[in-house]
C-alpha cells in the first residue's frame, strides 16, 4: 500500500459535540480506573485471607503435635466416677469451727481498736 493509497482511505467522522464526547470518555476512564482499584483491594483481602488461612493450618498442626506428646507424656488413667457418691470441693464447717474462728475474730478485732486508741 503506498502513500497515496493510505490518503484515499483516511476519512473523517463530524462529532456532534466534542466536549460532551469528551466528558463521557473521561467518566468511562474513571469508572474503569475505579473498578480496578475495587478489585485491587479485593485481590489483597484474598491474599491475605489465604495467608491467614495457612497460618492458622500450620498453628493447627502444631497444637495437635503437642497435644498428641501431652497424651504420650500423662500417665495413663480412666476417672470413672463412684456410682452413687458426689464429692464436693468445697468443704462445710462445722458449728465449732464457725464458733472458735469467731472467737479469734473477735479478739483479734479487740485488739485493734486498743491499738488505734
Amino acid at each position: 500500500m503506498g502513500e497515496n493509497e493510505k490518503k484515499k482511505e483516511d476519512f473523517y467522522i463530524r462529532i456532534g459535540d466534542p466536549l460532551e464526547m469528551r466528558r463521557n470518555i473521561l467518566e468511562s476512564s474513571r469508572s474503569i480506573v475505579r473498578c480496578m482499584q475495587s478489585y485491587q483491594k479485593v485481590s489483597a483481602l484474598r491474599e491475605r485471607k489465604t495467608d491467614s488461612v495457612l497460618k492458622l493450618r500450620s498453628l493447627m498442626k502444631e497444637t495437635g503435635l503437642l497435644m498428641n506428646k501431652l497424651k504420650n507424656i500423662l500417665p495413663k488413667h480412666k476417672f470413672t466416677p463412684l456410682p452413687g457418691k458426689f464429692v464436693s470441693a468445697v468443704r462445710t464447717p462445722t458449728e465449732d469451727e464457725v464458733n472458735a474462728l469467731e472467737s479469734e475474730l473477735d479478739q483479734i478485732e479487740n485488739v485493734l481498736s486498743e491499738m488505734s486508741d
